[in-house]
């Protein structure tokens, strides 16, 4: 059956963390957009300047950054030795392709 241990161990942490921002946001975009202050606290201003800190440069460059970092230092380089250069100049050119 499932339990809270099981539970917890088939979903990663980071996905409470994600539903409690994505709460966060709807929550505080519709109390501004009923004409009240976003979470009973932040002016339109501060709120949208604060959305858009955590969205283009919290988000954007120091979060997935790291979590980039973080899978490519786990990756064994030794398990890649055997494919040759076949994989890589698909990467290559899919990052051709995408830009």
């Amino acid at each position: 059956g499932v339990t809270a241990k099981t539970l917890a161990a088939a979903v990663p942490a980071f996905v409470g963390g994600f539903l409690a921002m994505a709460a966060i946001r709807t929550a505080g975009d519709y109390q501004l957009a009923n004409g009240s202050h976003a979470l009973f606290v932040f002016e339109p201003l501060v709120w949208k300047s604060a959305a858009d800190w955590v969205g283009g440069f919290l988000g954007t460059k120091v979060l997935l950054g790291t979590g980039l970092a973080g899978v490519g230092l786990s990756v064994n380089a030794a398990a890649f030795s055997g494919a040759g250069l076949a994989p890589f100049a698909v990467g290559a050119a899919g990052a051709l392709i995408v830009g």
